[in-house]
């Protein structure tokens, strides 16, 4: 399962994501994520997408497609552990959470 993870990993921080429909996949992987909350923390989930929330919308998804490398998965771990102030999480819910959104952040930066 670790191996798993660190291969989505290393495939999901591989490089940055800044092509011309940025806004667009930006907008699709926001949607992503907030289905994925609501699949893993139900009624929890608006309270975790408020947090997320800024002035320039939802955080999260602008920092996955961004950055590469070690910042990306100090995004991620980021992300993890807020979710888990919310709703405690024990180290399998972490890693199948953490797995989740690393599939959905590879499927949108990958997706022609």
């Amino acid at each position: 399962m670790k191996e798993e993870l660190e291969g989505l990993l290393k495939i999901a921080a591989e490089k940055p994501y800044y092509g011309l429909d940025y806004s667009m996949r930006r907008r699709k992987l926001t949607k992503r994520l907030k289905n994925i909350f609501s699949t893993y923390f139900g009624e929890n989930s608006k309270v975790i997408v408020e947090l997320f929330n800024s002035r320039r919308g939802f955080t999260p998804s602008d920092a996955l497609l961004k950055h590469c490398s070690k910042v990306f998965e100090n995004e991620l771990n980021a992300i993890i552990a807020a979710c888990d102030r919310i709703v405690k999480l024990d180290e399998e819910k972490k890693i199948e959470l953490k797995k989740e959104i690393l599939k959905a952040v590879i499927e949108i930066k990958t997706n022609k």
